[in-house]
């Protein structure tokens, strides 16, 4: 008895964290400068986005505090009084580089777009953990719209999540006012997807998993405003039984809940796959949404 519990995900944290989180930090050509993007404005059109840098702390109940890196990347488009501030919360490797792709997708939307990393992750410092991702998206939040509160600068507040992403999403929409928040790839709960990737862990009850859990069925109903939920038809990673979990979550909320399903898709090839239905389901969710 004594050992099913020290073994458990709960108590053994250091034997499961390694099974979540793949970090892998900023290459020395990263960290020369922060980087630019090319965004297609119209036909024959573009503008060179430079990101700028941005440094920040971690602070909070969940978690030790740690010292965060994010870029933001703005419209070029958009002028000071018609912004929109999406935040993005990324998946479970990588860091802010493998991003870029997606930034710019988004950019290209009309959004300002803030990108971190979580602790552990790039040039973020500490080691990630459940409770340190959770935290880290608050601080993430809270900072992001400081850059433009502080400018008196009043803009609707967007959330997009990748993945593990999705839950901190969740999370941080639960816990913070949003006016939007999409959910793409993402998991219903990480007890239910880490007991169907590895079997023993059915043996232990939701009780023995980290606390506060990273548990869209969770927190998603307490998210106050409209949602998006996106997921590939052909994800392997999260199967798409995880999307409509989620999208049922939501049906005693009085506001709307989308579900967008990639018929071509898997799991991180929603740009190469599906990119054009991405799109327009993006853009009319948006439009759809009061300013």
């Amino acid at each position: 008895m004594l050992a099913y519990w020290l073994f458990s995900p709960r108590v053994s944290k250091s034997l499961y964290t390694p099974l979540l989180f793949h970090p892998r930090p900023l290459d020395a050509d990263d960290l020369q400068e922060p980087p630019h993007i090319l965004v297609k404005l119209g036909e024959g059109q573009y503008s060179l986005v430079q990101a700028t840098n941005h440094f920040f702390d971690s602070r909070g109940k969940l978690a030790s505090k740690a010292r965060l890196h994010g870029w933001l990347f703005k419209s070029p488009q958009a002028k000071d009084g018609n912004r929109r501030l999406l935040i993005f919360n990324h998946g479970n490797s990588g860091n802010v580089t493998g991003r870029l792709q997606m930034v710019e997708f988004l950019v290209r939307l009309d959004f300002d777009v803030f990108v971190y990393d979580y602790r552990g992750f790039g040039e973020s410092s500490s080691r990630p953990s459940v409770e340190g991702v959770l935290q880290d998206g608050l601080s993430a939040y809270d900072y992001a719209c400081s850059l433009y509160t502080e400018q008196d600068i009043d803009t609707p507040v967007y959330l997009y999540g990748e993945s593990l992403g999705a839950a901190v999403t969740a999370y941080v929409g639960a816990h913070r006012p949003v006016d939007g928040a999409v959910l793409q790839s993402g998991f219903s709960a990480l007890s239910a997807i880490a007991r169907e990737k590895y079997p023993h862990l059915k043996m232990y009850p939701d009780r023995l998993f980290p606390k506060p859990a990273l548990d869209s069925m969770q927190w998603l109903p307490l998210v106050d405003a409209p949602v998006l939920i996106v997921h590939g038809a052909l994800d392997a990673v999260v199967p798409i039984a995880h999307a409509h979990k989620l999208h049922g979550s939501r049906s005693q909320t009085e506001f709307e809940t989308r579900l967008e399903i990639l018929p071509e898709t898997a799991h991180a090839d929603l740009l190469e796959t599906g990119y054009l239905r991405l799109q327009d389901a993006l853009r009319v969710f948006f439009a759809s949404l009061p300013i």
